[in-house]
């Protein structure tokens, strides 16, 4: 029997899809060009950078000592404030707007509709004094209390079921803005 001395071709292919198939060195498989492509490279290469940087980051001696950011509020009244619930009533069949201060003019796009439940975090005393042409019974026609909602914008007091108190204290609790 005779032995060759030329080495071993590795045996050649063609799968279903017609790509070259190559077995090398028994139970490893390479398709096509023997790799992973060039647009696969790039990604094995982004992630491996993309684990050091992040380990990198990680192991630095200032991130593990590092305060949590802490959301900031615009408002004076106390964050911890829990609100109160006041529901919209005798604003008309247009509703109320929501304003970015307490006062009229430039008003955002939205707003509450009779019946709607609102979340009022504080009161100011001193806004811009809203007038109701047709004042529901016991209520006053002239008001300048403006409720702050949990979202940051304002309404007017005149058009909420919350008690209409003179006077420099809110009702109900309620801070002062």
């Amino acid at each position: 029997m005779a032995t060759s001395t030329k080495p071993r071709q590795q045996a050649q292919r063609a799968g279903r899809d017609n790509t070259r198939i190559q077995n090398v060195r028994g139970s490893k498989i390479i398709i096509g060009d023997g790799g992973l492509g060039i647009l696969g490279r790039l990604a094995a290469v982004a992630t491996i950078l993309g684990t050091i940087i992040a380990l990198l980051v990680a192991m630095r001696p200032d991130a593990r000592h590092r305060a949590t950011p802490q959301p900031s509020y615009s408002t004076t009244a106390s964050p911890a404030a829990t609100p109160v619930f006041a529901r919209v009533v005798n604003s008309g069949s247009d509703g109320i707007y929501t304003y970015p201060q307490p006062r009229r003019g430039a008003h955002y796009p939205d707003g509450y509709l009779d019946g709607s439940l609102v979340e009022v975090v504080c009161q100011e005393r001193d806004g811009e004094n809203v007038r109701d042409r047709d004042p529901a019974p016991g209520q006053p026609s002239d008001w300048a209390v403006w409720n702050r909602l949990t979202t940051g914008r304002w309404i007017p007091d005149m058009w909420t079921d919350l008690p209409k108190v003179p006077g420099s204290a809110p009702p109900h609790g309620l801070p002062r803005c």
